[in-house]
């Protein structure tokens, strides 16, 4: 029973950690027009310093990864294997735990 406190705990981390830095990335992006190329872009000016990962090895921060649609912040998740940033989409699931970002569209695009 204790494991199930435990393990619900540390995904809720992992989900404050991926928000802090999800925010920090949207900051950098209004700054500079584009995502971080790595995390560690975003130390000193939007972050003292990167989070661990609650379900890394010591010493192991969140992921960043990027592709055509924006970008993926995540956290390894309870299975401890970095399943290339597929983020959970519902509690019970399985996978990385952590928020897709979308690439702003520019107001031109929406009409």
């Amino acid at each position: 029973m204790f494991s199930h406190v435990a393990e619900h705990l540390d995904r809720e981390l992992a989900k404050r950690m991926a928000l802090k830095l999800t925010l920090a990335a949207q900051r950098y992006y209004r700054l500079n027009g584009d995502w971080p190329g790595k995390l560690e872009e975003l130390v000193p000016s939007f972050l003292i310093e990167l989070p661990a990962d609650p379900f890394g090895k010591a010493g192991e921060t969140l992921q960043l990864k990027s592709d055509a649609d924006g970008l993926i912040i995540y956290s390894l998740g309870i299975n401890e294997f970095d399943d290339g940033g597929a983020v959970r989409l519902v509690e019970l699931s399985k996978g990385d735990e952590g928020f897709r970002l979308k690439r702003p569209q520019s107001p031109s695009a929406e009409k």
